[in-house]
């Protein structure tokens, strides 16, 4: 009976300080509901500025990894902001993020409303044309609460066609300004 009691408490306390499994990892693209990216100001592969938005409702209670994943068709400057929400549905029920990276790079993580929301942010990162990058966020949700977001990305420099065709428009504009010059120079 002693055996048994000693075999007994040995389970139980092995599982008191297991350690929990780790979060899973769900992966989503640009055109998935929880992660719409919309062109500024053109089509997706000339837009000066592109918008990607987040909007993930968890599955549950529990740890979860969202990675969003893309790519952008242009060289530039990428800003963004994660944030989450909570609500008072059924008691206090809030998500908590806890890690944030951005290409592997740590994200510092903000909170706010007595440690009910969360927010991390970054601003002016270089981001490379047609390079995977990822914005991996680890969270612990109760029942209820949303996961918000804007990633920005701007050009931050002309492509080389670009300037091509500004070194091209200011030789034509100089020949113009020579040979009008030259010619009222003949005339005086």
């Amino acid at each position: 009976m002693m055996k048994i009691n000693l075999a007994m408490l040995a389970a139980i306390s092995t599982l008191a300080v297991a350690v929990p499994a780790s979060a899973t990892t769900t992966v989503y693209i640009p055109g998935s509901p929880q992660f719409t990216v919309t062109p500024q100001g053109g089509t997706i592969f000339t837009a000066p500025s592109i918008v990607g938005n987040i909007q993930l409702i968890p599955p549950g209670a529990g740890t979860f990894t969202a990675d969003f994943r893309f790519t952008i068709p242009q060289n530039g400057l990428g800003s963004g902001n994660v944030t989450t929400s909570f609500n008072l549905v059924g008691g206090i029920n809030y998500i908590k993020f806890l890690s944030v990276t951005f290409d592997g790079m740590i994200v510092p993580i903000t909170m706010s409303n007595g440690g009910l929301t969360s927010t991390a942010s970054l601003s002016n990162v270089t981001i490379l044309k047609n390079i995977q990058n990822d914005l991996i966020v680890t969270y612990f949700a109760q029942q209820y609460g949303t996961i918000g977001g804007t990633l920005t990305f701007d050009t931050a420099v002309p492509e080389p066609a670009t300037w091509a065709t500004f070194l091209l428009g200011f030789g034509i504009i100089g020949f113009a300004l020579r040979r009008k010059l030259a010619g009222k120079l003949l005339t005086a």
